[in-house]
């Protein structure tokens, strides 16, 4: 919900970013897919663990390609 409602989901860089390029640049370079979807109640570590396997799988960590930071 944090990227859907913020459109940054708190990550440092991406919002790093929009501050130095505008939000304009994020609409026009960026999109926003739904990969997974689980029930509002699941537990975070499950969803953090998940976050962590698709990050790794599709190299967007900070230290590869992407700007996950967080």
């Amino acid at each position: 919900g944090q990227y859907i409602y913020g459109g940054t989901g708190g990550n440092v860089e991406l919002v790093k970013l929009i501050k130095q390029r505008g939000i304009m640049y994020a609409l026009e370079n960026f999109q926003m897919t739904l990969i997974e979807a689980y029930p509002w109640k699941t537990q975070d570590s499950t969803l953090n663990q998940r976050e962590r396997f698709w990050k790794a799988a599709l190299l967007t960590s900070r230290d590869k390609f992407g700007y996950n930071g967080n």
